[in-house]
């Protein structure tokens, strides 16, 4: 990893380079199991609908953007609009 980019909820953006660290290699690792079920009780905590082994099939559009998702679970399928919806981007 040669760097990131961080964005806050207000949007506000942050890059870190490998430049920052007087020239030298920098590298940031988390635990994505430990980071991810934290993340989760902090949006629950903070009013979030959490939805578990629930597998998201299909974005709900509208006006070109993404307002939703459809939802599966153990076959059965449920419609959720969002205020917020984080996609997930894979590099």
């Amino acid at each position: 990893m040669t760097g990131a980019v961080v964005v806050a909820p207000d949007g506000f953006e942050m890059t870190l380079e490998s430049s920052m660290a007087g020239g030298g290699k920098v590298g940031y690792i988390l635990d994505r199991k430990v980071f991810d079920r934290d993340l989760v009780w902090q949006a629950a905590e903070a009013g979030a609908d959490v939805f578990v082994k629930t597998r998201a099939s299909a974005p709900l559009m509208s006006d070109g953007r993404v307002k939703g998702a459809q939802l599966e679970y153990c076959g059965n399928v449920q419609k959720v609009n969002a205020e917020v919806v984080i996609p997930l981007q894979t590099v």
